[in-house]
């Protein structure tokens, strides 16, 4: 579904566009073994975006933490970023808040997360946060199939 156009250009775009508005040039791209050719020819090696663009697959869908391990090469030691291919992410400073956040991660080895409070946390991964605004769980809320199919 990435690759499917929202509004005039495929969906992987706008994830893409906050990355590079905030100065983020190395670039990989994770994706089932099936579609990496497809983003290749969409993404190319990222060169006309002013980026360098890699690929990788993950063989089976483990989760979002997985994607640390099948990029792990890719991130070596630097600081790091992680943003969904199917999310559209919008707001004034959002890009200038990644930023901050990737220079403030490569000075004190630290990590952000960046949430956004909703009405039905059960249809997304939820974040913890202590008193003082650090991350303490995270989980992914997952409904059971028997809930799903009840008659």
């Amino acid at each position: 579904k990435q690759l499917l156009p929202v509004y005039d250009k495929p969906m992987i775009y706008y994830p893409l566009s906050v990355y590079l508005q905030a100065g983020i040039r190395d670039i990989l791209v994770i994706t089932n073994p099936f579609e990496i050719d497809l983003f290749r020819r969409v993404l190319g090696d990222g060169g006309r975006f002013g980026a360098q663009i890699e690929y990788a697959a993950q063989e089976k869908p483990n989760g979002l933490a997985e994607a640390f391990i099948v990029g792990e090469k890719f991130i070596g030691s630097q600081a790091c970023a992680l943003i969904l291919g199917d999310n559209i992410f919008y707001g004034d400073g959002l890009s200038r808040m990644c930023a901050s956040a990737m220079s403030t991660a490569e000075r004190q080895q630290t990590a952000t997360v960046f949430a956004y409070q909703v009405a039905d946390p059960e249809r997304y991964g939820v974040v913890t946060f202590d008193a003082l605004g650090k991350a303490i769980k995270l989980e992914e809320i997952v409904q059971k199939a028997e809930k799903i199919f009840q008659l």
